[in-house]
């Protein structure tokens, strides 16, 4: 069974063309749906408080993917730990600057 054959009744027609009909039931039920998700938690009970959480936890993965792509963060290329400090302090003031010129505009 294809995908679309449960969204589109299809029909061969003579020359190699095909009829194609929209199931209307079905698509209105799926497109009900559309737009809605669901966040599961042991810890926390509150609904706000668990889309506040997973919104902040994806503000939290896009300053990461800006240090990655924006900062050239890929890898670290250093040989001692102290250079490591010393980049990791210079890239987290890179991306508080970032973020705050981010938010300005």
């Amino acid at each position: 069974m294809k995908d679309y054959t449960k969204f589109f009744e299809v029909t061969e027609r003579p020359k190699r063309s095909k009829k194609i009909i929209p199931k209307e039931d079905v698509v209105r039920d799926t497109v009900r749906n559309y737009g809605y998700f669901a966040l599961l938690s042991n810890e926390v009970k509150e609904p706000f408080e668990a889309l506040s959480l997973y919104r902040s936890m994806d503000i939290v993965e896009k300053a990461f993917g800006n240090l990655k792509d924006r900062l050239n963060f890929r890898r670290m290329q250093v040989s001692y730990e102290l250079s490591l400090n010393g980049k990791l302090f210079a890239e987290f003031i890179a991306l508080i600057y970032l973020s705050c010129v981010k938010k300005k505009m």
